[in-house]
């Protein structure tokens, strides 16, 4: 089936598991099984700089990959966000669905992950110049 991992299961799929009322798990269980849901643990592999613009949900920073030695964007939640479960798994889909379109006119998304303090992002292009 698209978009599903070979043995897993889909980021909605645990999603769908997490708002069982009948679930044992707390809040935070429930947040943070989602989260791995989407993500595999990986090594931190990013240097994160100055905001470049801030909105409701979260901000852009400058980034720089180590492995790759590129500057980049990446665009970090809010800590209040992290109340909203739903914001959350937007903020997952934002970076899913983005990272699978192909336009010229669409920054293309390069990594979606967490840093050393478990705060999710994702990478994407950097475009200098005004918004």
């Amino acid at each position: 089936m698209p978009g599903r991992r070979p043995g897993g299961s889909s980021p909605s799929a645990a999603l769908e598991r997490l708002f069982d009322r009948d679930s044992p798990l707390s809040y935070e269980e429930r947040l943070e099984a989602l989260i791995r849901a989407a993500l595999p643990d990986q090594v931190p592999r990013l240097s994160f700089g100055d905001e470049l613009a801030r909105g409701g949900m979260g901000s852009v920073r400058l980034a720089f990959d180590e492995v790759l030695q590129r500057r980049m964007a990446a665009k970090v939640m809010h800590a209040k966000t992290y109340d909203h479960l739903m914001l959350v798994h937007g903020f997952l889909r934002e970076a899913q669905v983005t990272g699978q379109l192909d336009h010229p006119n669409i920054v293309p998304i390069h990594e979606l992950g967490r840093d050393e303090q478990g705060q999710l992002y994702f990478t994407m292009k950097l475009v200098e110049g005004q918004s």
